[in-house]
C-alpha cells in the first residue's frame, strides 16, 4: 500500500496539472484590482498565491468529508387531482394604473437649471478629477538580495503575476520563494528575483514565449 507521503504527493501532482492546464487555456477571471490592493499591503506575489492555493485545498478536503445530503422526494400530481375552486363572483384586483398617485412633494414644479447654474463653481465642485494612473511609488528594486529584471510583456498583453512566477520557477527549476515584487506596467514588467539567480533567470528566459511573446529579459539593477 502506498505510503501517507506518496498520497500526497500524487494529489499535489494532480493539483498542480489541473492548474497548469487552467493557466494554459486561461479559463479564468482577472483579478488584478484585488491582487494589486494585496501587493500594495506588502505581500509578496508568492505568498498570495500559496495562500490561495492553500485555501482551495481546504475547501476541497471540506468539501469531500461534508455527508451528501439526500435529495427530497420528488412530488408526483395526476390527472385525476380535483380541480382548483374558481369563484367567479370576486371583485378583480385593482392594477397599478388605478392606485393613487404618489405626491410629488414639489419636485414636478422645480424649474430646470439654467446654462450658468449647471456649469457654475457650485457644479464643478462636486464633480472629482480624474485620478492618474499608476501613481504608486514601485514595489520592485526595493528588497536587499534581490535584483530587478524586465520582461517585454506587460498589462497589455494581458499578463498576470502567476504567469510571471510560473513561467520563471519552470525555466529554471528553482523554487518560487526565488520571485520578489513585482511591478506591471503597459508593456514591460519589473520583477525582483533572489540576486543570486538573476542571471540564471535572463538566460532562462531568453526566447521563451508569455501571452504569445517572445521574452528578451534584462537585468535593471546589477546582482550582489
Amino acid at each position: 500500500a502506498p505510503s501517507m507521503v506518496e498520497v500526497e504527493e500524487a494529489r499535489a501532482n494532480v493539483f498542480v496539472d489541473k492548474l497548469r492546464t487552467t493557466l494554459e487555456e486561461k479559463k479564468f477571471k482577472s483579478h488584478d484590482a484585488m491582487i494589486d490592493r494585496l501587493l500594495e499591503q506588502g505581500y509578496t506575489s508568492t505568498d498570495i498565491a500559496s495562500a490561495l492555493i492553500h485555501l482551495m485545498q481546504g475547501a476541497d478536503a471540506e468539501k469531500a468529508a461534508k455527508p451528501v445530503k439526500a435529495a427530497a422526494p420528488v412530488k408526483e400530481f395526476y390527472d385525476d387531482a380535483p380541480p382548483k375552486k374558481v369563484f367567479y363572483d370576486e371583485k378583480p384586483r385593482q392594477s397599478c394604473a388605478e392606485t393613487k398617485p404618489v405626491p410629488t412633494r414639489g419636485f414636478a414644479s422645480a424649474k430646470p437649471l439654467t446654462s450658468a447654474q449647471a456649469t457654475g463653481p457650485a457644479a464643478t465642485s462636486s464633480v472629482r478629477p480624474p485620478k492618474p494612473a499608476f501613481e504608486r511609488k514601485p514595489r520592485t528594486g526595493r528588497e536587499p538580495g534581490f535584483t530587478t529584471v524586465e520582461l517585454n510583456v506587460g498589462r497589455d498583453h494581458f499578463v498576470l503575476p502567476a504567469d510571471i512566477v510560473g513561467k520563471i520557477a519552470g525555466v529554471t527549476r528553482l523554487p518560487s520563494s526565488i520571485v520578489g515584487a513585482i511591478d506591471i506596467h503597459g508593456v514591460h514588467t519589473h520583477v525582483d528575483v533572489r540576486s543570486e539567480h538573476a542571471e540564471l533567470v535572463v538566460q532562462k528566459l531568453h526566447g521563451v514565449r508569455i501571452k504569445n511573446q517572445s521574452m528578451k529579459p534584462a537585468l535593471v539593477t546589477p546582482a550582489g
